[in-house]
């Protein structure tokens, strides 16, 4: 029963961990002229033409962030294969020494499920459907201390008191008319 217990947390910490892989591309975006992404970071840029993403096949946005953890924390290089910090040729001192006391991870997911955008005029206009998921955990380090050393079967016991988890996960839907004005720069409205 305790493998069960190991197992569901590492893949919940493993799952936080992966966000983290493709979160520079958006923030790139924002310094690409052509990009039809640098909207999504402000309103008031507008791409120099149309675009229409495939439904379904939109664009994805994973961003990760901890005080702490990273995944070097959590995967090692041991005997020429990739090992999570739970195998046992990766020492408890060696794991636990980098951890805080409470450690904070931050997972922000973005869908686009439709977007499309067109110039009508001297103004863009663009529609996006999309999903999106923002959570906050917080683990304290007495949970990777039960995860790395036991059950307290030594008679230790573990205090997780500050364990804790926020998931916010809504819909959204976007219009945003971007008007060229007289002046010669952009202005946003929705």
């Amino acid at each position: 029963m305790k493998n069960i217990y190991r197992i569901f947390i590492t893949a919940a910490l493993l799952a936080a961990a992966v966000g983290g892989a493709s979160a520079q591309n958006l923030r790139t975006a924002y310094f690409m002229d052509k990009s039809v992404e640098s909207h999504n970071l402000n309103p008031a840029f507008a791409p120099e033409r149309g675009y229409v993403t495939v439904p379904f096949i939109g664009s994805t946005f994973a961003s990760y962030t901890s005080n702490q953890l990273a995944l070097s924390d959590i995967f090692y290089q041991r005997d020429g294969r990739l090992v999570t910090f739970l195998d046992t040729s990766v020492d408890a001192g060696e794991f636990l020494k980098g951890l805080r006391s409470n450690n904070q991870m931050n997972v922000d997911m973005r869908y686009d499920i439709v977007q499309a955008g067109w110039w009508k005029g001297q103004a863009f206009w663009s529609f996006g459907i999309g999903v999106r998921v923002n959570t906050s955990i917080g683990v304290p380090k007495s949970l990777f201390e039960f995860l790395k050393d036991g059950n307290g079967y030594d008679g230790r016991l573990y205090d997780i008191t500050g364990l804790r988890m926020k998931a916010d996960a809504y819909t959204e839907l976007a219009v945003v008319i971007r008007a060229i004005s007289t002046v010669g720069g952009p202005s946003a409205g929705v």
